[in-house]
């Protein structure tokens, strides 16, 4: 029997609210391209009614569901997907809340098709907000509100080394569902590899980008430019703000360093380090004003990373004080307005500085 071309593998946890919605849009699609794709849905053990909704979308077209024996975390799941399940040439693995795009499965099926001597591909995709933007339904795919396209350009081109990919402004290739990567790459890489802790460096946090850094960081790529799926921020299964704070002090400065080590351009690694602060002063925010449990240690650990990372210490030094969560950050904040103040006072504002500058203007 011939391998399909493609397997879209969907790892699930609890996502019997998005499922409904991402098989109904998918599955059309993929009963009409016949046996060039198989559709697989691996359920990590969810106590809610996933099995129930994964039935019901039967009607909509063919797929496999695999529910785990016990579970196996969010990164294991995924690796087992393509490493265990899947029997396709590619893989493309998804998250539960993709809703593919009118007609973009037989659009990236044929560039697959027409350059099989490629091990990687890069889909372009849309970026909604959960729940604004969430529909109750999609049958067949989804086209409709989004927030923002993940890249502006939107034609199809080869890409002579997969690194040039990597930019700030599109969270520097680190979404599993921008990348559709040929299988025996993750079976020889992965192996039987089971992952004990997530978030804790890259791999354990972005195990498909790291797999690509390690193996195929300068060979070729194709960048498909239309928009194939669209994603929902805040959708996340790593949306809590502790997870958050492991993803941005340890596993995204750690890919970074990976970019570093395997020859990223000064102005690529630039790009990368931005976001990364970007993301970090966000996490910060959030975690000194919500003080969760164990916030003591957690901020002694934040602090020893940025001893490594020291373009983390601006993000969480700017986060605290802005979180207004002590004593210490509101005197800061006080005096610094004092400062300013006095600054604009003494050199823009009083009659000497008014004097000088109506000079200078003339």
């Amino acid at each position: 029997m011939i391998p399909p071309l493609l397997s879209i593998c969907i790892p699930t946890y609890n996502g019997a609210r998005f499922l409904q919605v991402t098989l109904e849009a998918l599955l059309p699609q993929a009963r009409d391209v016949g046996s060039q794709v198989e559709v697989l849905v691996i359920d990590d053990v969810s106590p809610d009614n996933t099995p129930e909704v994964v039935e019901a979308a039967r009607k909509y077209g063919p797929f496999r569901y695999i529910r785990n024996k016990f579970n196996l975390g969010g990164n294991n799941n995924e690796i087992g997907a393509a490493t265990k399940h899947a029997t396709g040439e590619y893989i493309w693995a998804w998250n539960q809340h993709c809703l593919i795009y009118p007609g973009a499965l037989a659009r990236v099926l044929g560039v697959l098709a027409n350059n099989r001597h490629l091990d990687l591909f890069y889909a372009n995709f849309r970026c909604a907000e959960f729940p604004q933007h969430w529909p109750k339904s999609a049958v067949g795919g989804y086209a409709k509100e989004f927030a923002y396209p993940a890249n502006e350009e939107f034609n199809d081109r080869l890409i002579e080394h997969w690194h040039e990919l990597i930019k700030g402004s599109s969270a520097v290739c680190t979404q599993s569902y921008a990348h559709i990567v040929k299988r025996g790459i993750w079976k020889e890489f992965w192996g039987d590899t089971y992952i004990k802790e997530n978030y804790v460096d890259a791999a354990t946090t972005y195990p498909h980008t790291y797999m690509i850094v390690c193996t195929s960081f300068h060979k070729p790529s194709y960048y498909i430019g239309a928009p194939t799926i669209t994603i929902y921020n805040g959708a996340q299964t790593w949306g809590a703000t502790l997870t958050r704070c492991k993803v941005y002090v340890f596993g995204l400065p750690d890919l970074i360093m990976h970019f570093s080590r395997q020859g990223l351009a000064y102005r690529q690694l630039v790009g990368a380090k931005e976001f990364s602060k970007s993301q970090l002063y966000r996490v910060a925010l959030d975690f000194f004003r919500e003080k969760p449990r164990n916030a003591s240690r957690l901020t002694a650990k934040l602090l020893w990373r940025s001893l490594r990372y020291p373009y983390l210490i601006r993000p969480i030094w700017r986060g605290f004080i802005e979180s207004e969560s002590s004593l210490f950050a509101r005197q800061f904040i006080s005096a610094r307005e004092a400062v300013t103040a006095s600054y604009q006072y003494l050199f823009y504002r009083c009659r000497p500085a008014r004097w000088f500058w109506s000079k200078v203007a003339k």
